[in-house]
């Protein structure tokens, strides 16, 4: 197939006949019909066809005006600029290539074999030294991020150490040695001041340490995009695991946005195919089903579907199905290939073999390889894996124009197996919870580039990811209770940390992108409920990785296989404190309501433990680091940024915290079921993420309430009232409580657990603002009248 190339963002294909419109790709919208002399254009809504032709004219206007000569040379430019991009040629491992545009001149690979004859011939250094030279120099390892850990390090150690200072210096005092079994609180406690330390140092550094990394490239971040390698670009596929999600309010946009961007990059000269993991599809009723396996078929879009659980014997196993979802996608688009290379036959002169043999020895593989499943697989479209993969969540957005750059970077670095793009909040109620959890997704999107920028080990979170298929199949293993191949860990909640470890055990990079501007976009939690979800599973999927259940133990050991391998791994050694760090975050939120609570008693009742236990010293700390330090960090580091409206910005950083407060306080207790229940095997289960507003009122929101939080309600009830009997007159002189030092830090748990379920509960505090408008009104009726 031959085409056009008027710029670098606009190439129309050409088509020999209009019979040939069926095999077109359909979303680059236009095509010129060779037998016709005509150019065809079509579109997804009647009224946007005369608004497209429009623009498709004035660019041919432009290109006609100016002029064959300089056409040539500007095609020249975007396709083989080789010697300044100094890229090397990708080697590509996967299925196979897509059909490729005719382009006139010398191809990329035959000016690489004429620049390497010219170096060989004149001495020079060999070109691929070189090119490797410049691109280490490009892409240097950052070792801010190393040294900040550093200090963190020796900051923690400073901290035990004199702890452990003290204790001498008592000893040598009264001589009682019974202190000194306190030492075995010293490795948790090292875990739990980590986070701390480190949210010290990188605060100082925000404020006073470095900031052009932000702006630049580096081995694990890219604050700039590539320059774009213009020619054969690569066919990509996106992966869209999706369930019960609503197809109008939740898919459709989805859809609407990639097929702009779909668009984009078949114009820059590419391909792209959407493949849909519809887990929700044969749970459906018979019309909803249709309705969608309708919409899939009017877009191009490929799907697959696997029976519920329980369905005919099939399981589907895994706490969360995800993982499952997409490796039941993934093993049958592997048995299509197999099967299409078996029959496939060899390439002869006399019968070249093209793109309609091709399809119909895919359309063949694939209804073998459905028959092999016996009816439990449903599947349509191209179910093939392109090399390049991107991963979005049914609520997201991507920009325009994503995919050339994704490739770009892709080719240029090899080593690299996972893009990860920074991305931003779409929101849909625009409510108080929403808008603050928007505002807390935006500071951790910065933070993390920040991080990544000075040289920290870039996250992978699972969606709004580029992935590279050969590096994904490198990770596939076999599932010993089924002896299936699988790339997604389905015995882990975090299959995302897993494949990430596993990936960089093998050599690969994860790498963290900001030059899409946040243009991806991803919807946030609407509700408190959801939110707690969320922060449960992280806690279980954190202790999913440490330890093994309790009743494991005794023939397992605690700490499971995964975390000895990323102790083990060849991952930076600074990278693994910072991760072990983030996860020991979410035994330090847990524990401080079982701390706070011990502490009320103990010291409380007998104030000659308070010296060995200084609650009230590590709450000020925690208000100072965490709601001064931290929050003035970030202010001061958008300013230095250059972010715009820095001043709102600020503003809204003070503004937020009280709910944060409350926010991560109150959610102290449920963190600690998490963990708890994991450790002692018990089966957490947690709803589905609601992706569309659902408006409620106050009288449904109590027996919600209640259900959901009412051990905590209970518990804090109860301590409440503890708190007032225990600093009346009601308890003997002896055992009232009146020191400051315990009241405050038990005061403000309890506040927060109890004020968590309603003070962040957008429904339930609307409908009480309007409950008070109705009730003022109808109070001030008789005086008006």
């Amino acid at each position: 197939m031959s085409e056009l190339v008027i710029d670098e963002n606009t190439r129309i294909q050409i088509l020999d006949s209009i019979e040939l419109l069926a095999r077109a790709r359909k979303h680059q919208y236009a095509a010129f019909i060779r037998s016709e002399r005509a150019l065809c254009v079509w579109a997804d809504d009647v009224d946007m066809i005369v608004a497209a032709a429009e623009t498709l004219e004035e660019s041919l206007v432009h290109f006609v005006w100016r002029g064959e000569a300089e056409n040539a040379k500007h095609n020249q430019d975007l396709l083989l600029d080789v010697e300044k991009r100094k890229g090397s040629p990708p080697q590509w491992d996967g299925v196979r290539e897509p059909e490729k545009p005719e382009l006139v001149g010398p191809t990329i690979s035959a000016l690489e074999d004429i620049t390497l004859a010219y170096h060989n011939e004149t001495g020079d250094e060999d070109p691929s030294v070189h090119r490797m030279k410049d691109y280490w120099r490009e892409r240097p390892v950052m070792l801010i991020a190393p040294l900040s850990d550093a200090l963190s390090l020796i900051l923690v150690m400073t901290l035990i150490g004199l702890g452990l200072r003290t204790l001498v210096k008592e000893y040598a005092l009264d001589g009682k040695t019974t202190r000194f079994s306190l030492i075995i609180f010293t490795p948790p406690l090292f875990c739990i001041a980590s986070y701390a330390c480190m949210c010290v140092i990188g605060s100082i550094f925000q404020i006073l340490g470095p900031i052009r990394q932000v702006t630049q490239k580096s081995r694990y971040f890219s604050g700039i995009a590539p320059k774009r390698t213009m020619g054969d670009l690569p066919h990509v596929t996106v992966q869209l695991p999706v369930y019960k999600e609503s197809l109008e309010e939740v898919i459709m946009p989805t859809i609407e946005s990639l097929k702009k961007a779909i668009t984009t990059y078949e114009r820059q000269g590419g391909s792209v195919g959407v493949l849909v993991c519809d887990d929700g599809l044969q749970l459906l009723s018979q019309a909803e089903a249709d309705r969608r396996r309708r919409f899939y078929f009017n877009n191009s879009i490929a799907f697959v579907a696997r029976p519920g659980h329980g369905v005919d014997g099939f399981v589907r196993k895994g706490r969360f199905k995800k993982a499952g979802n997409m490796n039941f996608a993934a093993a049958l688009s592997l048995r299509v290939e197999e099967i299409m290379d078996d029959i496939r036959p060899v390439n002869s002169v006399d019968h070249p073999w093209n793109d309609i043999d091709e399809n119909k020895i895919y359309e063949h593989a694939l209804e073998m390889a459905l028959a092999e499943k016996e009816g439990k697989a449903w599947a349509e479209g191209n179910i093939r894996f392109g090399e390049i993969i991107l991963i979005i969540d049914s609520d997201t957005r991507v920009p325009e124009d994503c995919f050339a750059d994704a490739v770009t970077e892709m080719k240029e670095s090899p080593e690299v197996a996972i893009i990860q793009h920074m991305s931003g909040v779409m929101q849909v109620a625009n409510h108080f919870f929403e808008n603050g959890v928007a505002h807390f997704t935006r500071g951790i999107q910065h933070a993390i580039s920040y991080c990544c920028a000075s040289g920290e080990v870039a996250p992978f979170v699972g969606h709004n990811a580029f992935l590279r298929w050969s590096a994904l199949q490198e990770c596939m293993s076999t599932d010993p209770d089924d002896g299936v191949s699988k790339i997604w860990s389905e015995d882990h909640v975090s299959e995302d940390f897993q494949i990430a470890v596993t990936l960089q055990m093998r050599g690969y990079t994860v790498r963290w992108a900001t030059y899409s501007g946040g243009e991806f976009e991803e919807g946030v939690s609407l509700t408190c409920d959801d939110e707690l979800n969320r922060w449960q599973k992280y806690a279980f999927g954190c202790s999913e990785l440490l330890f093994h259940p309790i009743r494991h133990w005794l023939y397992k050991g605690p700490i499971t296989p995964l975390f000895k391998q990323f102790v083990w791994s060849n991952i930076a050694v600074h990278s693994k404190f910072t991760i072990c760090g983030y996860i020991f975050s979410y035994y330090a939120i847990a524990c401080a309501w079982f701390l706070s609570v011990a502490n009320y008693f103990i010291a409380g009742f007998d104030r000659k433990f308070y010296v060995d236990l200084p609650s009230w010293e590590v709450n000020l700390v925690c208000i100072i680091l965490f709601v001064g330090l931290c929050n003035v960090a970030f202010i001061v580091l958008r300013y230095r940024l250059k972010i715009p409206d820095c001043s709102k910005l600020a503003f809204d950083q003070i503004k937020w915290v009280p709910f944060f407060s409350i926010f991560f306080t109150g959610m102290s207790m449920p963190m600690s079921a998490a963990l708890f229940s994991h450790l002692v095997g018990y089966n957490m289960t947690w709803s589905t993420t609601i992706k569309t507003v659902e408006k409620s009122n106050f009288f449904l929101q109590l027996p919600i309430i209640w259900r959901r939080f009412w051990p905590q309600l209970v518990f804090f009830a109860a301590c409440a009232a503890m708190m007032i009997i225990t600093s009346s007159s009601l308890m003997p002189s002896g055992f009232r409580v009146h020191n400051i030092e315990v009241y405050v830090p038990m005061g403000i748990l309890t506040a927060s657990h109890l004020l968590y379920p309603f003070a962040l509960n957008p429904w339930f505090l609307s409908f009480s603002a309007r409950t008070l408008f109705l009730m003022s009104t109808y109070i001030a009726e008789p005086y008006a009248s």
